[in-house]
């Protein structure tokens, strides 16, 4: 995750569930990368956790390259 934030310079907020599924187990550790790959926020493994992180909103604007990447789900009506 920390190759794409600095590939990118973009942030990165990689949010993880608790629970067994099957065979499979998820674990939590949810994080939240800054644009540098630092880690800002990190929430515990294997148990709830609300984990409230702060951001700028004039810090970063995302805008997509073309209105037809845009689901239609999404397009303005």
């Amino acid at each position: 995750a920390v190759q794409r934030v600095v590939e990118s310079d973009l942030p990165l907020v990689y949010v993880n569930q608790i629970c067994g599924q099957d065979e499979l187990v998820f674990d939590g550790h949810s994080v939240v990368l800054d644009d540098a790959g630092e880690v800002v926020a990190r929430a515990p493994g294997f148990e709830e956790h609300l984990l409230v992180v702060d951001v700028e909103p004039t810090v970063y604007t995302f805008l997509l390259a073309t209105d037809a990447s845009r689901p239609a789900a999404l397009s303005a009506t």
